[in-house]
């Protein structure tokens, strides 16, 4: 159970955009990649961003004074991303998870646009202002 006056905080760095009705966010610290946050996920994030504490999100989002269990679930899930921290114990916590569930995991690469403004001599991508629609990178 989440301590009720715990604040989560946002990770440092975190990298965050929207393309179209999706918020998309990026902890490049972290081990997760890309992520898409939708729904309830996204009015808690929000709420983390705002710095408000478990009770705060409880009593600010009706679904959430209603069913306080997905609140938490939700907390705990993004806190597993590494995109909001729990509180002191609960890095170590998840180090600890992630050594004991050692698995393969397969990674995807979505390459959204060719229209890079560097100029890096070692690219080997040729620039062109090509963008990946959103109906391909939903498939």
């Amino acid at each position: 159970m989440i301590d009720e006056k715990i604040i989560p905080k946002v990770a440092k760095g975190l990298i965050e955009g929207r393309v179209e009705d999706y918020h998309y966010f990026l902890n490049p610290r972290g081990h997760y990649g890309v992520l898409v946050f939708f729904g309830d996920a996204i009015d808690v994030f929000m709420g983390c961003k705002k710095n408000l504490s478990f009770q705060d999100m409880k009593d600010s989002m009706p679904w959430a004074r209603k069913n306080p269990q997905r609140l938490e679930q939700i907390l705990i899930a993004i806190g597993k991303m590494e995109m909001i921290d729990l509180g002191e114990n609960f890095p170590e916590c998840l180090k600890r998870k992630r050594q004991q569930n050692k698995k393969k995991r397969m990674m995807v690469w979505l390459q959204l646009t060719d229209a890079c403004n560097l100029d890096c001599g070692y690219c080997y991508i040729q620039k062109r202002p090509i963008h990946m629609g959103l109906g391909l990178a939903k498939n």
